[in-house]
């Protein structure tokens, strides 16, 4: 998730970057709660607790946890305006690191992984301290409050499809090489550091070590150039392309605002943009979310001057002469069908057709094209209709597993847009194979 458009920047292992001075284990800064919670275990649901937090940090508008097609999301019960705050949530609630001074800040507790940690390695990277900031949360050891929300807001372990938390048979079924094997690199660095949460939380599950950072991966917030938090309430809230809310650090304040971008009717649900304008591709939201965008993702991109040796440049009147001035060339410059959209950015156009290749070239590379995309078509382990088919059961069943289902559904947009470049291939090809003349 990140702010204002800006990525979260995802510090790999080994980055180096050594926790400065004021981070060392003898100066990690305790924040102390704006009020203490209490509630009976039994009385504790993730509704509850989520009202229970979002009273602690002092709520703006009412707002409500509550299931959505995507899982649990918030919801509002009032009517919300453009630029009204909904939540300021302190960041004695959250956990954070700042490498520009602000330092480490946890909220009170013994936080024993995480000091053990940092006295082992001083350079371990954000998202693995606040991962086991998680951990400490779950077992008691951390703040009362992260200790309800970890174990009651969190996802399930066995609903985590970020491929870092999947089992090896399911990162095959992704038929995504690339992916699987940085997955498994992944597994393999985080048991590595730290052995004793290698273990499975339950059967076919991810390790502790896997289902923390998985959850720091998917939840966490850039809150500045250097800084990066786990945001309780706010980390609930479900992304969207056109999002409603959108939030920012107030330092002077130490509070995380949560305020509308536009107006929110009464029941809506509250969605964020976890990718900004920027836009990630879907092999990137698979990878540090674990879901796709199911009618395609204009921000998909083929790195086609990797898959052929040979140059060229394409010029855009003659892909518009191919594809027409119909409904199917507005659908893709308006990127409303997104895989067309994603396709056609894709390729090599020139704008201005004096400084694109000769006709014969544009005609050669997109022959050598369609020979790729033919064989890459010819390489699915399983069909579109076969994995389309499976989809449908795996929904039609009472037991589906929500990880196998983002599998599917991050295979089955790769094909459909492996299709829909074929079907652009296919187009420019009858044209150029029906063009004559040899003028650019």
């Amino acid at each position: 998730m990140l702010r204002h458009g800006y990525p979260c920047q995802h510090v790999h292992f080994g980055g180096g970057r050594r926790i400065p001075r004021n981070f060392s284990l003898n100066t990690i800064k305790h924040c102390r709660s704006s009020s203490a919670v209490n509630a009976s275990s039994s009385e504790l649901t993730a509704e509850s607790v989520f009202e229970l937090l979002l009273e602690q940090a002092g709520g703006g508008v009412p707002l409500r946890l509550s299931s959505s097609k995507n899982g649990r999301g918030i919801y509002t019960d009032v009517e919300i305006k453009k630029g009204e705050v909904l939540a300021e949530i302190p960041l004695g609630m959250c956990m954070s690191l700042d490498y520009e001074g602000g330092g480490l800040l946890l909220p009170r507790g013994d936080w024993p992984r995480v000091r053990k940690a940092i006295e082992k390695d001083d350079a371990l990277p954000w998202d693995v301290l606040l991962a086991l900031g998680v951990l400490d949360s779950m077992s008691g050891m951390g703040s009362e409050a992260l200790q309800m929300y970890t174990n009651y807001v969190l996802p399930h372990p066995k609903s985590m499809s970020l491929p870092c938390c999947l089992p090896e048979h399911m990162l095959v079924e992704l038929q995504d090489e690339d992916m699987m094997e940085k997955a498994m690199e992944q597994k393999k660095r985080l048991k590595s550091l730290f052995p004793g949460l290698g273990v499975e939380m339950e059967e076919d599950g991810p390790t502790w070590m896997e289902y923390a950072f998985g959850c720091v991966r998917s939840r966490a917030f850039k809150l500045g150039d250097e800084s990066y938090g786990f945001v309780p309430i706010l980390d609930a809230a479900n992304h969207a392309m056109e999002p409603n809310v959108d939030f920012s650090f107030n330092p002077s304040g130490n509070t995380v605002v949560v305020f509308a971008i536009d107006d929110v009717r009464q029941g809506e649900e509250v969605t964020i943009s976890y990718t900004g304008k920027v836009g990630y591709t879907n092999s990137r939201m698979m990878a540090q979310y674990g879901f796709v965008f199911e009618t395609g993702n204009p921000f998909d991109r083929y790195s086609v001057d990797e898959m052929i040796e040979r140059s060229c440049s394409l010029g855009l009147e003659h892909i518009q002469r191919a594809l027409g001035d119909g409904e199917q060339m507005v659908d893709i410059l308006s990127g409303k069908d997104a895989h067309s959209y994603s396709c056609m950015k894709s390729l090599p156009i020139e704008m201005e057709d004096e400084h694109a290749s000769p006709i014969q070239e544009q005609k050669a590379y997109v022959e050598d094209l369609r020979r790729v995309w033919l064989n890459r078509i010819g390489a699915w382990t399983s069909s579109l209709r076969d994995d389309e088919s499976m989809l449908g059961h795996i929904y039609a069943s009472d037991k589906s597993d929500p990880r196998l289902l983002a599998v599917l559904q991050y295979r089955i947009q790769s094909k459909r847009r492996d299709v829909a470049m074929d079907g652009l291939l296919q187009i420019l090809s009858a044209y150029y194979a029906g063009s004559h003349s040899s003028r650019r």
